[in-house]
């Protein structure tokens, strides 16, 4: 059956009538924003989830099957706290392969005790990762990024870093790569491109100055960096963006 914008809107008019009728109030939005801010920080330990049955006066009618209703709950959980964890520092790929563990472990499920059971670990297991992968970044990794900031307006190289940190250029990129989720070349590559952003936004100064001042050989180079990572030119971005600041 072909699905209409049609019926949807029908359903709509129903559903905002249902909840006018009962007077619903729904789980206040700070509620959410405390588990994803745990999520973010890796604080597990303070993640405490309600049963079902104290959510049921404050939830919409989101399935005609009251175990469904629990079941698309309990996805949408695991989306935002997946998000949640990668913006906490989080190798993506292992949210990733938890995100489709759990959703995979949810087909399982027969009863609403067992779907609250994935429902109470998902914050909890997604903020561990956090946590994980804050106590795991490599010396290296640290003193490498550290060292991007610190020279981020001069050109840097993955040789030169290595040589400071007295590593081979090899073992750097695949360490940096595994930790992080991003290759060292692009991570400089991006660091520079959000300042250039900010000094584009703020400041008046000519694209070749910015250029120069953050390290690329010439301005075409830059545009051509620049467009990498933000679809538009400098110029572009600089019209649409521009706040005289000081």
């Amino acid at each position: 059956m072909q699905i209409t914008e049609k019926q949807i809107e029908a359903l709509l008019s129903a559903t905002r009538l249902r909840n006018s009728e009962i007077g619903l109030d729904r789980i206040p939005l700070d509620a959410e924003k405390a588990l994803l801010d745990n999520v973010r920080n890796g604080r597990y330990e303070a993640i405490h989830t309600p049963p079902f049955a104290r959510m049921e006066q404050n939830l919409g009618r989101a399935a005609a099957n009251p175990l469904h209703q629990y079941l698309f709950i309990t996805v949408a959980c695991i989306t935002l706290c997946a998000r949640a964890a990668i913006e906490g520092g989080a190798m993506p790929e292992e949210v990733f392969n938890l995100s489709d563990s759990m959703l995979y472990m949810l087909d399982f499920c027969e009863t609403t005790e067992e779907i609250h059971s994935v429902y109470s670990l998902t914050g909890i297991m997604f903020a561990k990762l956090v946590a994980g992968s804050k106590k795991e970044v490599p010396v290296k990794v640290d003193q490498a990024l550290n060292y991007i900031y610190k020279n981020l307006y001069k050109k840097i190289t993955v040789q030169e870093i290595a040589s400071f940190l007295e590593v081979s250029p090899s073992y750097l990129s695949h360490l940096f790569q595994e930790k992080t989720g991003i290759t060292l070349h692009d991570y400089i590559q991006r660091e520079k491109i959000d300042r250039a952003c900010n000094l584009l936004s703020q400041t008046d100064r000519p694209l070749s100055v910015i250029a120069g001042y953050l390290g690329f050989a010439t301005p075409s180079n830059f545009a051509l960096v620049f467009r990498k990572w933000k679809h538009m030119t400098p110029t572009e971005y600089r019209r649409r963006n521009y706040s005289e600041i000081f």
